[in-house]
């Protein structure tokens, strides 16, 4: 049998290794905002958002890779207190988030995206998905209100944006990157 000892350490142990996993997520959130933001700017630069090159794909997949990273670990922060509002949120985002991944690794073309596409579908639950999830952080006190106002607004501009292929998709890039980043920045202690 474990003597207390050995039991405070353990503890202390959990502790520094869920301190590190916030701390990682919250990177991730930060650095994929600042990725999709890349990502758009350089496609938007070259003046084609409908052809991104493949250096802005590349870029637009490690935003995606990491964005799943920091969801799963600003979900995991409030997930006892954020009811079925932020599981729903928290689903319908990484679900959006793995077809955009399908997307920007095989296209519309890709085997794993199956027709009829779910391009539009995968956009939406992400959409529905991202918004539900702030609103879940902001009243599990996860992220302030400010920061979960920018994500929000970060996420409408951008996805009307993506669906039109407009200049929306950059500045929708830019005001989601601060509101998704604030709440990396809230997981990892920073309010």
């Amino acid at each position: 049998m474990a003597n207390e000892a050995e039991l405070g350490g353990a503890e202390r142990s959990a502790t520094m290794d869920a301190v590190g996993l916030y701390r990682g997520a919250g990177w991730a959130a930060i650095a994929s905002g600042v990725l999709l933001v890349v990502g758009w700017g350089l496609s938007y630069a070259r003046g084609d958002l409908r052809s991104p090159s493949l250096l802005a794909l590349w870029i637009a997949l490690a935003a995606f890779i990491l964005m799943q990273v920091g969801l799963a670990g600003i979900y995991l922060r409030m997930h006892e207190t954020s009811g079925w509002l932020g599981l729903a949120g928290f689903s319908l985002a990484f679900v959006g988030t793995a077809v955009f991944i399908g997307y920007t690794v095989g296209g519309e073309a890709s085997p794993a995206i199956p027709e009829p596409s779910l391009g539009p579908l995968g956009g939406l639950a992400w959409a529905l998905g991202m918004v539900a999830l702030a609103v879940a952080a902001w009243r599990a006190g996860s992220v302030p209100a400010a920061g979960a106002l920018l994500w929000i607004a970060g996420t409408v501009v951008y996805e009307g944006g993506v669906a039109t292929y407009s200049v929306g998709a950059v500045i929708g890039a830019v005001i989601f990157a601060v509101g998704f980043g604030w709440a990396g920045w809230a997981l990892m202690g920073g309010g």
